[in-house]
């Protein structure tokens, strides 16, 4: 990683802008003081990614749907859940906005952080329903795994099992 002075950096500015894009990520500061990283957004999207999932909860009842979103304590209504996520995207974006004007220093809100860039990232609505589409994703590919691992575990403790019967039975 390359060090710059805001001096250097400011005349080097495409150039850095460049390398971060590339993956070379560029630190710059004043005074040999680290401050700022310039980084490509969307690897730093995805590596927020995988520290900062959201996992909405699903609430139905006759007349409506419900969402709860637990990392930000908050939640959504609609008539279906189409309307549901659409409002919760919402919500996100505006307790997005709340948390840069004021919740940041609040010491409930305050480690929010990691999702709050999250949802910044997105950029908008179809971006926050794109996020959590693939937090879901992600969550379906952790929750198979870990199916197919408690399988194989299972198959290996019948082996000797079935190994110990059959030396019974000899």
């Amino acid at each position: 990683m390359e060090t710059w002075t805001v001096t250097e950096a400011r005349r080097q500015l495409p150039s850095l802008l460049d390398k971060a894009q590339q993956g070379r990520w560029q630190l710059i500061g004043r005074r040999n003081r680290r401050e700022t990283i310039l980084a490509d957004a969307d690897e730093v999207s995805a590596l927020l990614g995988r520290c900062y999932r959201f996992h909405p909860e699903v609430v139905m009842s006759k007349t409506d749907v419900g969402l709860w979103l637990p990392e930000l304590d908050t939640h959504a209504v609609g008539a279906t859940l189409d309307e549901a996520l659409q409002e919760l995207a919402d919500v996100m974006l505006e307790y997005a906005e709340d948390w840069e004007d004021h919740l940041r220093h609040a010491a409930n809100h305050r480690d929010h952080v990691g999702y709050v860039r999250r949802i910044e990232l997105a950029g908008d609505t179809d971006g926050v329903l794109a996020m959590l589409n693939l937090d879901a994703d992600a969550e379906g590919d952790a929750v198979a795994q870990a199916e197919a691992d408690a399988e194989l575990e299972a198959e290996a403790d019948a082996e000797p099992e079935a190994e110990a019967e059959g030396a019974e039975h000899a």
